[in-house]
């Protein structure tokens, strides 16, 4: 399993001063914007995730996960709650603050005649940022990692990804890539993220006409996989199909 303290470790840190939540498209600072572009996820998140292993159980607080896209030659701003709900906002501008390495950024949809102020580190790479959001109640300090290639991926790298046996001695593995090979077949998977639905952690098999899909929990140190039930709500039976052991 991927160790949250292997990545804090390994990525450059990137400190906020102030509120932010943007980046600009401007000429001036595309290079800074494309170095930013791609899938984050809040480091809160990832503490519960790494504790919990549980997609449904970590997944909480203010901001889950953010993304920044560029759609033609505009760049946008996806901020994610809890991988149900997200808010999407254009990016149109960013000036350089008086501090070194700090920003003034403007998005669409933010307080009327505000902007926000970010300060990078300088550094080749940008992997980890701290964003000090202003909210009606105060400020919150975010941290969130880069999610390499993307959040699917990686979550499915913390918790899932993996070689296993049965007590049977057969061999079970999920590749980080989101490939299956069990004894009896093989198979494309993905992680159920939004939890709403679900009461137990869910992985969906991909490329089937109806939907099916395994449910999954960790019990010391051991992986249960079980079949899936219900229409409304869905959830684990009582009973495992599988317990396997990591090799």
């Amino acid at each position: 399993m991927i160790r949250l303290k292997r990545f804090l470790t390994v990525f450059a840190l990137v400190q906020w001063l102030s509120a932010g939540a943007c980046f600009s498209q401007t000429d001036a600072h595309a290079e800074l914007l494309e170095t930013l572009r791609g899938e984050w996820l809040s480091q809160s998140y990832l503490e519960a995730l790494e504790e919990t292993r549980s997609p449904t159980k970590a997944s909480g607080g203010p901001v889950t996960a953010f993304k920044i896209l560029k759609e033609g030659d505009s760049y946008q701003w996806m901020q994610i709650f809890g991988f149900h709900e997200a808010v999407n906002l254009e990016i149109y501008d960013v000036k350089p603050a008086r501090e070194a390495h700090s920003y003034l950024v403007f998005c669409d949809g933010e307080i009327e005649g505000g902007s926000e102020k970010i300060m990078l580190q300088n550094s080749d790479s940008f992997d980890v940022l701290v964003w000090i959001k202003h909210q009606q109640r105060g400020v919150d300090t975010l941290t969130f990692i880069r999610a390499r290639p993307d959040i699917e991926s990686f979550i499915n790298q913390m918790v899932l990804a993996g070689d296993y046996t049965d007590d049977a001695g057969r061999r079970f593995s999920f590749s980080p890539s989101g490939e299956a090979r069990w004894p009896d077949r093989s198979f494309s998977y993905q992680i159920n993220l939004d939890h709403e639905g679900v009461d137990c952690d869910v992985f969906s098999i991909l490329h089937e006409e109806e939907w099916q899909g395994y449910g999954f929990a960790w019990r010391q140190n051991k992986l249960l996989i079980y079949p899936v039930q219900g229409v409304e709500i869905l959830s684990c039976a009582k009973q495992p199909l599988f317990i396997l052991t990591p090799k």
